[in-house]
């Protein structure tokens, strides 16, 4: 996640050009889309930052078993009603429109080609290992909330970065770290789009 300090400034100079990026993107029409699968703890600060003080980067859908929980993590971030949305047809529709959607069906978030990212934070193990599996087979970019799975080595590359809970900021003490299986596959994380 991209942190300006107190000045408003980005901290070093790759979040500076991280930050100019995305703000280019948010100029042609063309943010980073990223969805929110699960209703964990830190689901509401994230969907809150990310609507709030990122720009270039927008929540577009939400996804929890529970539609309440997915709707409460949009609203709560400040956007429009969600549209509920249960196929591949009604995913995109939400999002050509530019309409929050919340569904049940986590699956279509990872495998649709109108989202770049996936924020996992699912409060299940199992399910955290099968959404990182899932995105990152579909070529999503994958932040992972939970370490859970840490030990999962079926995703070819995944970036590791402890969040703190309150903020869901990564933790000071944090280094990011690549897990890699042990016979060095093609990284499942896709160029940046021109």
């Amino acid at each position: 996640m991209i942190t300006p300090d107190h000045t408003g400034e980005p901290l070093n100079g790759a979040m500076k050009e991280a930050t100019e990026n995305l703000q280019q993107r948010t100029g042609v029409g063309s943010p980073v889309r990223v969805a929110l699968i699960g209703a964990g703890p830190l689901s509401h600060p994230i969907a809150i930052q990310i609507a709030a003080s990122l720009p270039g980067i927008t929540l577009v859908a939400a996804a929890d078993e529970r539609l309440d929980a997915a709707r409460r993590i949009v609203t709560e971030a400040g956007l429009r009603i969600p549209r509920v949305v249960e196929s591949a047809f009604g995913l995109q529709a939400a999002i050509r429109w530019q309409e929050p959607a919340i569904t049940r069906n986590w699956q279509l978030l990872c495998e649709s080609p109108l989202i770049d990212a996936v924020i996992e934070t699912a409060d299940d193990p199992v399910l955290s290992r099968a959404i990182v599996r899932l995105a990152t087979a579909a070529g999503k970019h994958v932040i992972p909330t939970t370490g859970e799975w840490d030990h999962d080595r079926s995703a070819a590359r995944i970036e590791v970065v402890q969040l703190n809970a309150d903020t869901g900021q990564p933790a000071p003490a944090s280094r990011p770290r690549t897990l890699a299986p042990d016979s060095e596959a093609p990284s499942p994380f896709p160029a940046a789009r021109a």
